[in-house]
């Protein structure tokens, strides 16, 4: 799935955002592969091993894309985004919920297939996550300074962490 460049109000954007893809699940892309059919792609994975994590992630012809996690870390809870390569660190990279909640991203690192951050308030955003329906992963392009969004659906969300929670 390619990110969609924004134009137009942003409910437009939002009703225009579809998710068609599979969910993966990793820490920092160490985990279980499950394929989805477009159906269910709205599901968050729940994998529990060492720890248990969760997430939701879109995939393009057959890798990783964008990726929403949940999981502890030194027992700090932790939202980590995954973004392709070719995002601008100069400008604002944000999730928005429901047109209602913005939470910022700091940026930590990029590899070789993407760049890694997180978000810089988790309890807002687990709130977020738990009461909204829809979001979007926003980010600039470096080269064409253009606006595009990763969009993930929400429902399920609540379900999933309570499993996840249960697990650590």
């Amino acid at each position: 799935m390619r990110a969609m460049r924004a134009e137009g109000p942003r409910r437009a954007r939002r009703a225009a955002a579809t998710l068609l893809g599979a969910l993966v699940l990793g820490l920092s892309g160490v985990g279980e592969l499950r394929a989805q059919t477009a159906a269910d792609a709205s599901r968050w994975e729940v994998v529990c091993d060492t720890g248990c994590r969760m997430g939701q992630v879109v995939m393009s012809q057959g890798r990783i894309v964008s990726r929403v996690l949940v999981y502890h870390l030194s027992g700090t809870e932790i939202v980590e985004v995954f973004l392709p390569l070719g995002v601008s660190m100069l400008a604002p990279i944000y999730i928005q919920v429901d047109d209602e909640v913005r939470l910022n991203v700091r940026m930590a690192t990029c590899r070789a297939d993407g760049c890694l951050g997180v978000v810089t308030d988790t309890p807002a955003a687990i709130d977020a996550f738990r009461r909204g329906f829809d979001m979007q992963l926003w980010f600039t392009g470096f080269d064409d300074a253009g606006e595009y969004f990763y969009p993930f659906d929400l429902r399920g969300f609540s379900a999933a962490y309570r499993a996840y929670s249960e697990g650590q």
